[in-house]
Order: C-alpha cells, then structure tokens, then sequence
C-alpha cells in the first residue's frame, strides 16, 4: 500500500513539472545594452529560475542565461538580476539604500555601491563535555546588525527574533530603508505572503465497491456501484508572495450513502435470495496540493492528496430467504454482518476548471478517490473507488 502511495505522490510531481513547461506570463527581459524587450517569460516552480530564462515571442522561444541578460521580470512583479552570484540569477526583494536578493534558498543583502554580502545560514557541530551538539549557527544576524548599524532608529532588538526567511529578511530591510528616510522598491509588495480563502462544495459521487471473500461471504456481489450525494467546506491557503500558482487545500466533506448488494445462489433443490443492505455516513477529510494554471482570469488545476474516512454509525444487514422446488419458502441460514471498519484511509486526484467572477471564484472538478478496506471481518475484502463531479464556490 505504502508503494501506491509513493507512486501516486510521484506522478503528481512530476505532472506538475511537465504542464509547468507551458506557464508563459507577460514579462520582458533586459539585454546587456539595457534595452528592455517585451514579451511572455516561463514562469518557473523550481530552482531553474536562477539558472536561465525562457522567452517568448512571435518569432518563437528563446533561452538565455545570466551571462547574456541584466535580468528579467514579469508584469506582476517577480524581477530576477545577474551579477550577484556568479553564473546564476537572483532574485530582487527589495532595492534601496540596502537591497535584498534571493538565490535558490540562500539570501544576499547589498548596500548602494558596495558588494553584495552572504547571509548564510548553517548548522554547526559542537562538543560539550564529550557529547556532540547541534548549534544554529546565527553569524547571519551578525551581519545584519553591522549593516543596520547607522539606522536612526535602533534595529539590533528586531534582528534578535528574525528567522531566516523572504518575510521576516525583506520586512527588516525594508524598515531598514524606511528609517533612513530614502526610496526604495519592494517587489511584488502588493502580493500577500499568505492569502486564506474559504468555500463550500457539493456534487455526485459515483462509488464502485468491490468484495474478495475468502470465506462465508460468498452471498456479496462481486462488484457494486452506488450513487450518492455529497456536500462540504474548503479552506484552501497559499502564498501569492512566494508562489500564486501552488496551494495548499484541506476539505471536510459529509456523504450519506445507501446501497444494496444483492445475489442469487442455486443449488441442486432450491435457491437462496440473499440481500444487504448497508447504511453508512461518512465524514472525510482530504488534505492536497493543488497546482493552478493561469488562463486569462481563469484557472485549468490538478490536485492530489490523501483522504481520512471516518464512519458515522455506519451499519449493515444481511437476510435470505430460501426458495425449494416444491414452493416452500422459509429462511436460510443465519444471517451474517459485514463488519464496517470505522476509518479508512486513501489517495485521490482530481482536474478542473476555475471561473473567476467579481467577490467569488467558482471551480467545476472531476476527482478519483481510491481507499483502503472498508470491513473488519475476517477472510473479507472490501475496497471502494469513487469518481466525484464537485462544485466549490470561493470567496474571494
């Protein structure tokens, strides 16, 4: 089970890398002459960003490195420069009397017509009495407070509880730049760090379940589809400072089912009629990544995560009745309880649609649900699959 889920959380990365190739967004490029060029950049997830740029045109597509850009941007905000680091890009946080870089991880600051200087955090191994320690090694915050050190207003206090992150570095920097009463630039300033919207869905749940029986079982379809509705809350969050295009997603969803699974058995004199009925509610919670690409004012989306079932006085009733040749109909034999195990546990991927509209957005998906064994009783199996078509409405 272990290597499914392995499996199934590895062609969801890699999915997203492959449709991630095609995320082209307005932006322009500066040539080494400073001549700034219009056009569609690659808007890259990954640590490729800092190694070469994408750009687009009528003429078709062009790929540059650091040693042959000034840098490049978007329309939206995100603007990347050479020079910092040798052979790679870096990404500008903030430009001013001191400035801010970011490269793959690692921060830069830079005061005007100096070097830019490494704020390198690291972890450092120190003995103590004969027992090896790990020790954050805060030589960074050093730094700061040397550069910081002619602010008007005193920044050591601050720089005490910072951690090593874009917000907390660009939110000192710039207090730095505002304290000395001269411009500067914070880039994608008007983008949130964290931005939580919440929802509700509902939709139709087509569920298939299939039994294995290894014993007395044998009264159960092999296979069973049911349709049920389905109806919930979302919270999703995520970081249009960091990453518009990945969010993180966690649902509550509550889905009455009721279904019956029905088999005839004959044998030499007479027939048996067996009939079970299942009652179950159910209350899942999934949790997913979603990674989103932007069309127009739209969004096409993948998403795919994990499902935790619980079940709510969830029960089942078996009868039979035997039917004999010469008429006579009475009871068969005594009947037998599928046990319904109260959790289970799954994966599940979905794609859709997301329409954008004036205070509220609303998304149109088609989800795969797979789960593990739904029943407790010995020598049977029982695993159920799910196609889901939802309606999630947003605020904004």
């Amino acid at each position: 089970m272990k290597k499914k889920y392995y499996l199934f959380l590895s062609f969801i990365i890699v999915f997203t890398n492959c449709w991630a190739q095609f995320d082209f967004r307005d932006g322009y490029i500066i040539k080494l002459n400073r001549d700034t060029i219009w056009g569609k950049v690659k808007y890259n997830i990954t640590s490729e960003k800092y190694e070469s740029c994408s750009f687009k045109t009528d003429a078709g597509v062009k790929n540059f490195k650091p040693d042959n850009l000034l840098g490049y941007g978007f329309k939206e905000g995100n603007f990347y420069i050479s020079g910092i680091v040798d052979s790679t890009f870096s990404e500008v946080l903030v430009t001013g009397p001191l400035s801010l870089y970011k490269n793959d991880g690692t921060f830069y600051v830079k005061k005007r017509d100096q070097e830019g200087i490494m704020l390198e955090k690291k972890d450092e191994l120190v003995d103590i009495d004969g027992i090896s320690y790990n020790r954050e090694d805060n030589r960074w915050k050093g730094i700061l407070r040397a550069l910081t050190s002619d602010s008007p207003k005193r920044l050591d206090y601050y720089i005490d509880d910072l951690n090593y992150d874009s917000k907390d570095l660009t939110w000192i920097v710039v207090k730095y730049n505002k304290n000395t009463d001269k411009s500067y630039v914070e880039y994608s300033a008007g983008k949130k760090w964290a931005r939580i919207t919440w929802g509700a869905t509902t939709g139709i749940k087509q569920s298939t379940i299939r039994f294995f029986n290894y014993g007395s079982f044998d009264f159960l379809e092999e296979e069973t589809i049911y349709y049920d509705p389905t109806f919930g809350l979302v919270f999703h969050v995520n970081s249009p400072r960091l990453n518009d295009n990945i969010a993180f997603q966690a649902e509550l969803f509550y889905t009455p089912s009721r279904f019956t699974s029905g088999k005839n058995i004959s044998y030499n004199y007479y027939e048996e009629q067996h009939r079970t009925d299942f009652k179950m509610n159910v209350l899942t919670l999934p949790l997913s990544m979603k990674y989103s690409y932007p069309v127009n004012r739209n969004f096409v989306f993948i998403q795919g995560g994990f499902n935790y079932d619980i079940q709510l006085n969830s029960t089942s009733a078996h009868s039979a009745m035997r039917y004999w040749e010469n008429g006579n109909v009475y009871p068969a034999v005594e009947p037998l309880q599928v046990k319904i195990d109260e959790t289970q546990f799954g994966y599940w991927a979905s794609a859709g649609y997301e329409y954008s509209f004036d205070g509220f957005s609303a998304s149109l998906q088609l989800r795969f649900n797979r789960m593990s064994n739904m029943v407790k009783n010995a020598y049977l199996i029982g695993k159920t699959n799910s196609v889901s078509l939802l309606l999630i409405v947003y605020t904004n």
